[in-house]
């Protein structure tokens, strides 16, 4: 029955918990006759009540609901065995009122202990059992049963109590120790464990020793405690307590029969003087077998804490080892063998020697084996091993030792890191620091590193050069006692570099005119940045300076600077110098009553000199002038020659026009005296035109277009003399409106056309692009007009945007026919500033681009010069989005004073145009080929591809070639045509005939 409340669940169905409590109702029945027949034998003992801790262990089963169901099962066969007995009914009533309080006490006590759970951990914990169950219940029934026979009549209370109390404590001592085990163990562990042939043999010696004892020794109890005491140190819990169970009925049932008569002197006849030895014998068997129960709980789960700790340690994703006093391996983790690619039986047993490498064996037995026989510990001992399949394996090993007291019983917990990565790691470091320093000395530039403190750890062989030192020295000295760095300009030694690096963290640059003065007194102008060295996390550990001497490159700078603001011709200031002087007067008026005057001359008639003397003869003319010039202007006043025979003269301080007019009629009597050129006297007359600033205007543009137009007046009005601006001189502008609307006419009637003017390949001969221009006919004249008269007007009324659309479209559509006709070009193509600063100009490429299904490579962009000097920022954003686009960008006419080195600085150029100016006296100017090749070998060295532009002779194009120029333009090899002109002459492939073999 206990087995199956152990199986008792919830979702059982009502069936069988009715099932259930019939069970308890029969074996009360069956216990209480027992007891009852045995009580009655004449001459026995008193009786043994069993039915009470059998049915209180049976009712803890159930749940709370069914209790009052399971006292009427107790109930029923206790009024049943009682109406059998001559005894009147309320005293019946009383001993049913005692069983049901003994078996709902029990019940209720058993429930509270969780049906036993821990009762056999201790020996305290049983008897604590055995008390709740047996004695506890007992003494409060028999309380009840003493009161009840008493109200009855009876008068001798005491013994009432102790009669009642002794059967029912000997029949819970009796059936509670198997109805524990039952509990506790379960029924199919109980009947399993009983069934084996140990338990049953000690059953049955158990049994027989009981008998035996009883009917035949003289002193029963010793040999059956002997018996129980044996059993209970080689038997388990449940075997003893079933044992204990059976000799315990037995003896009550050879009692009852008389078959043994105990010698004790009972006037009362409670049995507690017989059955108080039998209880002596019979327990502390049952409490020794919980000890050896307990005993061996705590052992198992000692040995289960130890294969849990020893499994935890060889599952452990650390590297672990265990070895002995004689180095052999007792303990290995299972990480630490899959990395040695080891079976357990190839490493436990065997020295752990056996995969240390020989060149590792000195460190293990001097580093880790024998300093941990001296009892000390190992920490962080580098050694290499070898797996199964020789593969080599760095291992960094910490380890320390256990011992339990004897010498030779030491073993040692090797800690281990697999360091192999970490090894090649550094090995690599290594390698790469070796290979660093090589490449940091072998480089062409100048290096120098130092710590945090600034002091230098590294110079490379460039540095000691220019340092006039060498690494030994150098190295510890603070960056300050090793490089003198100073302003070339002012000669004031500059700041220490390396402080604003540390403090900033940022790289750094020195200013552009920074030297380098070694300890030998030697100047080098040098270029450099230095840079913070930052560690892992980001902290700054040192500083690394790279440079460069540029003293031969920033001569050739200055000089190409110069060169850039400067006429090559008569070494006067060109027009982007002029332009700077100009804008800086005018903000000199803005901010005090100060004036100035802008004059501009033209000589009279030069060109009737240059066509009939010969360009040279002009230009020696031109440099006279230049000369006589000069003489007339003081220091802070400026003489520009601006192109061609134009001159350009700001003075400064001058608000008077008379004194103006003293000055101008001076130059014009001094450029009119007669000169000796190529042995001829010749003579040359000018025209000037003068602006006074702020009267005549407030800007340079503004000034320039007045005193050319006031020039232009003096032209008109006989030459050779002055004239100032005036309201007058607005007819003449009035032409120049005319002009714009003609050219608003011509616009909306689509007058323009285009002309293509080859550009060859100086290697090869091939044409490789064509250069597009814009070409317009007067319908009022019938005369083509120049671009150089209607490009800037186009650009002054606003349609230069819309006319470069126009260009990029027609450009665009012959390069398609073109294409047809298998002919692929590339297209150069002139860009204002006024185009570049619409802010629709780059959709409207890339728009009419994707029309025309063509690539923004095939295409060059030519800048002008109004382009450079205004909106510098916004017009480099947009040249880098063309080129991102894919197109190329030009800079044209280089070095007429149009451009100057700081914009191939700033600007993202691809090819450079050498103006025609340098390329017309190539033949006979020494010093136009020194120039030209100078902006060659700059251009390489910018990785500027370029083009000579005005290329008229084949002496000119041999020069060019030996030069290197990589494209060539003029019209040697053909004047700007139309599209068919430009196909037909190129023939069946892209050569130009005229070009020299």
């Amino acid at each position: 029955m206990l087995v199956s409340m152990n199986q008792l669940r919830p979702s059982r169905t009502r069936m069988s918990y009715w099932a259930y409590l019939a069970g308890i109702m029969v074996s009360y029945y069956c216990l209480a006759a027992m007891a009852l027949y045995l009580s009655k034998e004449p001459g026995s003992v008193a009786m043994v009540w069993y039915p009470n801790i059998a049915a209180g262990l049976l009712l803890a089963r159930l749940p709370y609901r069914f209790w009052p169901a399971g006292l009427v099962a107790v109930l029923i066969p206790q009024l049943g065995i009682s109406l059998s007995l001559p005894q009147t009914l309320s005293v019946n009533l009383v001993f049913s009122c005692t069983a049901l309080s003994n078996v709902s006490l029990i019940a209720y006590f058993t429930k509270k202990s969780n049906n036993f759970e821990q009762v056999y951990d201790s020996p305290v914990n049983y008897a604590k059992a055995l008390v709740v169950i047996a004695i506890v219940p007992a003494a409060i029934s028999a309380t009840v049963a003493a009161i009840g026979l008493f109200l009855n009549g009876f008068q001798n209370i005491d013994k009432g109590w102790v009669v009642s109390f002794t059967s029912i404590v000997l029949g819970g001592l009796t059936i509670g120790a198997p109805g524990i085990a039952l509990s506790h163990f379960g029924f199919k562990k109980c009947v399993e464990e009983l069934l084996t042939t140990w338990s049953l043999g000690f059953l049955a010696i158990a049994s027989a020793v009981s008998i035996y004892a009883f009917l035949h020794l003289a002193y029963p109890f010793a040999y059956l405690a002997l018996t129980l005491v044996v059993a209970a140190l080689f038997t388990n819990i449940i075997t003893i307590s079933f044992a204990a169970s059976i000799c315990s009925i037995l003896i009550t049932t050879i009692t009852s029969f008389q078959l043994y008569v105990p010698n004790i002197d009972d006037p009362s006849r409670t049995g507690i003087l017989f059955y108080l030895p039998v209880m002596i014998i019979l327990i502390p068997s049952v409490v020794l077998s919980v000890s050896q129960h307990a005993r061996t709980l705590v052992m198992d789960k000692l040995e289960e804490q130890m294969t849990s700790t020893r499994d935890a340690l060889l599952n452990m994703p650390a590297l672990l080892c265990t070895i002995d006093a004689g180095g052999n391996a007792v303990l290995a983790s299972k990480r630490f063998l899959r990395i040695m690619e080891l079976d357990t039986t190839e490493l436990i047993g065997y020295p752990f020697s056996k995969i240390v490498v020989p060149e590792s064996m000195p460190t293990y037995d001097k580093e880790i084996l024998n300093t941990l026989q001296k009892g000390d510990l190992v920490e962080n001992v580098m050694i290499k091993v070898r797996s199964r399949y020789g593969r080599e394996i760095y291992l960094s090993v910490s380890a320390s030792f256990e011992s339990n007291g004897h010498p030779n019983q030491k073993v040692y917990h090797l800690h281990i890191q697999n360091i192999s990565e970490e090894v090649r790691l550094s090995e690599k470091l290594m390698e790469e620091n070796e290979l660093m320093e090589i490449t940091l000395r072998s480089i062409g530039d100048g290096v120098v590193a130092t710590d945090s403190k600034g002091d230098i750890t590294f110079i490379n062989a460039v540095a000691e050069t220019l340092l006039y030192t060498s690494t030994d020295v150098a190295t510890g000295k603070h960056f300050n006692d090793v490089i003198h760095l100073y302003d070339e300009q002012s000669g004031k030694r500059l700041d220490c570099p390396v402080d604003r690096v540390m403090q900033e963290k940022t790289v750094q640059g020195i200013p552009d005119f920074a030297v380098l003065k070694n300890i030998n007194g030697d100047t080098f102008g040098i270029q450099d940045s230095i840079s913070p060295i930052t560690n892992q996390k980001g902290e700054v550990v040192g500083t690394i300076m790279v440079f460069q001497d540029v003293t031969e490159t920033r001569k050739i700078s200055q000089k190409m600077s110069y060169l850039a603001q400067h006429d090559m011709l008569t070494d006067l200031p060109n027009r982007i110098l002029l332009m700077d002087r100009i804008n800086l007067a005018i903000a000199r008026t803005k901010r005090s009553a100060y004036s100035f005057c802008v004059v501009f001359m033209d000589l009279d008639n030069f060109k009737t000199i240059n066509d009939t003397q010969g360009h040279e003869a002009g230009d020696q003319l031109l440099q006279v002038i230049a000369s006589r010039l000069r003489k007339h202007v003081r220091g802070e006043d400026t003489i520009s020659r601006i192109g061609g025979d134009e001159f350009v003269f700001v003075f400064e301080g001058i608000s008077d026009s008379t004194a103006v007019t003293r000055i101008c009629d001076k130059v014009i009597d001094d450029v009119r005296q007669p000169m000796i050129i190529n042995h001829k006297s010749i003579s040359v007359s000018c025209s000037m035109g003068a602006a006074l600033c702020p009267t005549d205007g407030e800007d340079s543009e503004t000034l320039m277009r007045r005193a050319d137009a006031a020039m232009y007046r003096a032209k008109h009005t006989g030459r050779n003399r002055v004239c100032f601006y005036s309201h007058q001189i607005e007819k003449v502008l009035s032409r120049q409106v005319a002009l714009e609307d003609d050219l608003r006419t011509a616009f909306k009637q689509e007058e323009f056309f285009l002309y293509y003017q080859p550009i060859v390949d100086s290697d090869t001969g091939e044409v490789y692009a064509t250069e597009a221009l814009c070409r317009w006919k007067n319908p009022k004249t019938g005369e083509m007009v120049a671009p150089a008269t209607f490009i800037p007007v186009l650009e002054n009324i606003g349609l230069i945007n819309d006319v470069g659309k126009y260009i990029l479209e027609a450009a665009c559509k012959q390069m398609t026919e073109w294409k047809g006709q298998g002919k692929e070009l590339n297209m150069s193509i002139n860009i204002s500033a006024r185009q570049v600063a619409d802010s629709s100009f780059i959709d409207s490429v890339a728009t009419i681009l994707s029309s025309y299904n063509l690539s923004g490579t095939r295409f060059i962009f030519e800048i002008t010069e109004s382009l450079l000097l205004t909106n510098t920022d916004q017009c480099i954003s947009v040249l880098r989005k063309l080129r991102s686009m894919g197109i190329r960008i030009a800079i044209d006419d280089f070095g007429c004073g149009y451009s100057s080195l700081s914009y191939l600085k700033k600007f993202p150029f691809d090819v450079l145009k050498i103006d025609k100016q340098f390329v017309q006296e190539l033949g006979s100017s020494q010093q136009d080929v020194i120039f030209v090749k100078a902006i060659l070998d700059m251009a390489k060295a910018l990785s500027l591809k370029t083009v000579a532009e005005g290329v008229e002779n084949e002496q000119q194009v041999r020069i060019l070639q030996n030069l290197n120029c990589d494209a060539l333009q003029g019209f040697y090899f053909s004047a700007a045509e139309s599209g068919q002109q430009i196909r037909a002459r190129m023939g069946h492939n892209n050569n130009i005939l005229r070009f020299p073999a």
